[in-house]
């Protein structure tokens, strides 16, 4: 286990306790780095204390998030290919000109 401060770690321990939160998250909570907090939440898996029940995505990159007790890790959501990504940028696209059509035309009438 990493060498840190034991205030810290109980803070850290005490806030999963309560709900199941995310690296950043216990970033925030307790003020410690984000690897000290990684280093910490692998350590408390390992040792079958904590446990990966859900992953959000957060800026677009999956984001492990943690809870308190023995469970079940829930595997990484599979990446987007770029198909995926060319069809999710052309449909904001042409939804984007089809809005922007509609107000030009009620423009038209109204003006």
């Amino acid at each position: 286990m990493p060498n840190f401060r034991r205030g810290k770690v109980v803070a850290l321990i005490k806030s999963l306790q309560k709900s199941d939160l995310s690296v950043r998250e216990l970033m925030t909570r307790t003020r410690m780095s984000k690897s000290a907090v990684y280093n910490w939440m692998e350590a408390f898996r390992a040792a079958g204390l904590a446990h990966r029940p859900q992953w959000r995505i957060c800026g677009g990159r999956p984001e492990a998030v943690y809870a308190w007790g023995p469970g079940v890790d829930q595997s990484p959501p599979l990446p987007i290919g770029n198909t995926m990504r060319v069809r999710r940028y052309r449909q904001r696209k042409s939804n984007g000109a089809a809005m922007l059509t509609s107000i030009l035309i009620q423009q038209r009438i109204t003006g």
